[in-house]
């Protein structure tokens, strides 16, 4: 039961889905059926699409390029075509099908041709060039649809001396229309027709939503000397007789290139051709990525004629942004025309396409900007960052607040100052006035552009950061009986960004020691103070205006070098303190007797002059040093001994004083010997 099943749909009439593609030409095709939906007529080298069944025409097997089958939709027919690797080549004027229409929808002469919808299947690469003819031909009041996402790649080219006027890419001649959805299309054209538009007549008109589209015409003579001004996207340039459609552009991706010295307009219409007079449609641009250029309009390559030029949204690839934005007087500029009323041009910031289409243009959106100080800012030694300052706008705004913050330009200067501007946040310690400008940019749904109402004003404070004094240094100093010393060094905690305060220019220091007093390692009280107009200390404060450390320093002694005899031996007991210069002096002799003859004992060395001269015999006289070189002398005639001094340096000034101090004592020590026995006597 099933194999009869399975055969009654294998053999039953009219089943294309299960029937093997069938060769017509150079061309085979899958779907439909021969004679009914299709037919081939060879003599013709003609396939003739008849009924709306889907069906896909690539080359026949064993065939990889035609130079004579054409393809063609009948008259009316809502035909619905897939191409799948079709390549035809008529550009050879030899042969005997140049000229010739390699797709034609409709007849040219016909009430009204059909719908074709043309898809171009995945992979697929279709080529199709032909030479004075339109590659594709759209008749009368027809409609041409391309889809799919295979690629197209048409020419006509210009073989003739008399540059014949039928030669556009895709033609759509007296009303015919020319959409395209999608897939890769490559249009061309030399002599006068347009890459994408007229040849012969006028088009009904030519809407472009989806797809890759490259359009490129390179017209460079013109019938009898006549320029042609032939768009590369629009008008043809012969007999233009007639009312235009209209352009529309709303997706896709659109290159257009008007070339040679009779170009037109990239897109739209360019009033001059040759043939007649015709009444310009509009152009609309609403949507996609828009590149234009024209060898004779190279500043507006958009171009209406005098029809209506609209644009209200895409992506370009040059244009001028708003000077002024939010004030429908400044709108900006794309290719020097400037976007409809309530519209505007501002910077493209889609990270992979801002580079080739800097310039987009929507809808504007005005707000008002508030701003105002986030948090309490601290000099931190670097300028405040964006994130500073709260921004915000009206509730029913779709945008990121960070957003704002991306966008938002700043610059300020002393409050109540007035005066210039410094562009940026600031950096130092201070109160500020801030201004505000935010840059256009798209909302969330990615239809608006957010246009501020003109800047906004706030006050910022950056407050100093607090300082600690870790530590302070004094110096010694000699005695002077005050208490005032020297602060040698400052060390502070809290300072950022590398900065050292320097005395004098950031700050002030002043130590005292507790007392007067000779002494090693006193203490000494540290007060610091910052300078307000300081380079760098006018950024930070400390707590209270000052603080203070402790230190340690000395005073030198009061001219007995640091022991003035008061914490020493003072010599009564026959022995000498330490000198505090050259080490410890030798032991002092004894005393003599305290008799008028008696015999004075030998002086102890002196550890620095060497040894003591030896006294005479009087008893009342002291002994002298040696001199310098150590010589020892003593005179006993006299009672006196003198050596040959030295004249003493600052220091040997302690030795001397010592020297003096002994004198003193041993004449004293004598005089009181010298009562005792004077009072024994008159007992």
């Amino acid at each position: 039961m099933f194999a009869l099943v399975l055969a009654a749909l294998v053999f039953a009439p009219g089943r294309a889905a299960l029937a093997e593609p069938v060769t017509a030409g150079d061309y085979s095709v899958d779907g439909g059926a021969q004679g009914v939906d299709w037919t081939y007529d060879a003599s013709r080298h003609l396939l003739t699409i008849l009924t709306g069944t889907e069906v896909t025409i690539s080359m026949a097997d064993g065939v990889e390029q035609t130079a004579s089958d054409r393809i063609a939709v009948a008259d009316g027919v809502d035909a619905n075509v897939t191409l799948d690797g079709v390549n035809a080549d008529f550009t050879d004027t030899s042969a005997s099908r140049s000229s010739y229409n390699i797709l034609a929808i409709g007849v040219l002469g016909s009430a009204k041709s059909g719908s074709t919808r043309l898809t171009l299947a995945p992979g697929s690469v279709n080529r199709l060039r032909t030479t004075q003819s339109d590659a594709i031909s759209v008749g009368n009041k027809g409609t041409l649809t391309i889809g799919g996402t295979g690629e197209l790649d048409v020419e006509s080219t210009d073989n003739s001396s008399y540059h014949q006027q039928n030669g556009a890419g895709i033609g759509a001649n007296y009303g015919g229309f020319i959409v395209i959805e999608g897939g890769t299309i490559n249009a061309r054209a030399q002599g006068a027709g347009a890459a994408i538009g007229s040849s012969l007549g006028y088009f009904g008109g030519i809407r472009i939503s989806g797809g890759d589209v490259t359009a490129t015409t390179d017209s460079v003579y013109g019938m009898g000397g006549t320029p042609y001004n032939i768009s590369a996207i629009g008008n043809g340039g012969y007999y233009a007789s007639g009312q235009y459609g209209d352009i529309v552009i709303e997706g896709g991706t659109v290159s257009a290139t008007a070339g040679g010295s009779f170009a037109g307009a990239a897109i739209g219409f360019y009033s001059s051709f040759y043939g007649g007079v015709y009444t310009p449609g509009d152009v609309s641009i609403t949507g996609g990525y828009i590149t234009a250029a024209s060898d004779r309009l190279p500043t507006t390559p958009i171009r209406d004629a005098g029809g209506k030029l609209s644009i209200t949204g895409g992506f370009f690839g040059a244009g001028t942004l708003s000077g002024t934005p939010g004030d429908d007087g400044d709108r900006g500029a794309v290719y020097n025309t400037a976007p409809d009323l309530g519209y505007i041009a501002i910077a493209n910031e889609e990270p992979d396409s801002k580079a080739d289409y800097p310039v987009r243009v929507l809808k504007n959106d005005p707000y008002t900007l508030t701003a105002a100080q986030d948090v309490p800012a601290v000099y931190d030694a670097v300028a405040l960052g964006a994130d500073a300052i709260a921004l915000g706008a009206r509730a029913d705004v779709a945008v990121d607040p960070a957003e704002l913050t991306d966008h938002a330009t700043f610059r300020y200067r002393p409050q109540g100052a007035g005066g210039p501007w410094t562009d940026g946040l600031p950096e130092d310690a201070g109160a500020y006035e801030v201004e505000v400008t935010e840059r256009p940019f798209a909302d969330g749904t990615g239809k608006l552009a957010l246009i501020p109402q003109g800047p906004v004003s706030l006050k910022l404070t950056i407050d100093r950061r607090p300082l600690e004094v870790a530590s302070a240094s004094a110096a010694p100093k000699a005695y002077d009986g005050k208490t005032d010393a020297s602060v040698s060094g400052v060390e502070f905690t809290g300072l950022v960004g590398g900065e050292h305060l320097w005395p004098g220019e950031d700050y002030e220091a002043t130590g005292s020691f507790a007392d007067a007093e000779p002494g090693q390692d006193k203490s000494v009280v540290v007060t610091v103070s910052l300078r307000q107009d300081g380079p760098r200390s006018r950024n930070y404060v400390l707590s209270e205006g000052h603080a203070s450390a402790n230190a340690t320093a000395g005073i030198l002694g009061d001219g007995h070098d640091g022991h003035d005899g008061r914490d020493g031996k003072d010599g009564r007991d026959g022995k000498s303190g330490k000198d505090g210069r050259d080490g410890s002096d030798g032991t002092q002799g004894q005393a003599g007797r305290d008799g008028r003859d008696g015999t004075q004992g030998q002086a102890g060395r002196d550890g620095r002059d060497g040894t003591q001269g030896q006294a005479g015999q009087n008893g009342v006289n002291v002994h002298a040093g040696s001199g310098s070189s150590g010589r020892s002398a003593a005179k006993s005639n006299g009672g006196v001994a003198r050596g040959k001094a030295k004249m003493p340096s600052t220091g040997d000034a302690y030795w001397v004083a010592g020297s003096v101090s002994a004198v003193l004592l041993a004449v004293g020590v004598g005089l009181i010997a010298l009562s005792r026995v004077r009072s024994r006597r008159s007992r």
